[in-house]
């Protein structure tokens, strides 16, 4: 018995079974390697630690990228706080100097 199996149109499956997850290589897998082997496709289990890895480095590199966006989200927040409270230190200031320079005008007023 003769059986006929288009290279490419397999290569295809194979390749549309695993984006949808339905290769499973625990079933008959050193048949399944071997498939995979004359097919020249990567093998499957190796390329899914690739891109785990892959996704990991991304997933780090994107909560460095956030930390650092919160730290410059929190100076800008204290920049701003510091800002508002040296204006109120500064209002406060040109207060008591306006007061003590009519103390001394009422000092010299009564002499």
């Amino acid at each position: 018995m003769y059986y006929y199996a288009n290279a490419d149109k397999t290569r295809e499956e194979i390749k549309r079974l695993v984006s949808k997850g339905q290769w499973k290589t625990n079933d008959f897998p050193d048949m399944k390697q071997a498939l995979l082997e004359k097919l020249n496709i990567q093998d499957i289990d190796e390329n899914k630690a690739d891109l785990h890895q892959t996704l990991e480095e991304m997933k780090q590199n994107l909560l460095k990228e956030l930390n650092v966006q919160n730290v410059n989200e929190a100076k800008t927040d204290l920049h701003q706080e510091l800002k508002e409270e040296l204006k109120e230190t500064k209002a406060y200031l040109q207060q008591v100097l306006k007061e003590i320079q009519e103390l001394k005008e009422m000092q010299k007023s009564n002499y």
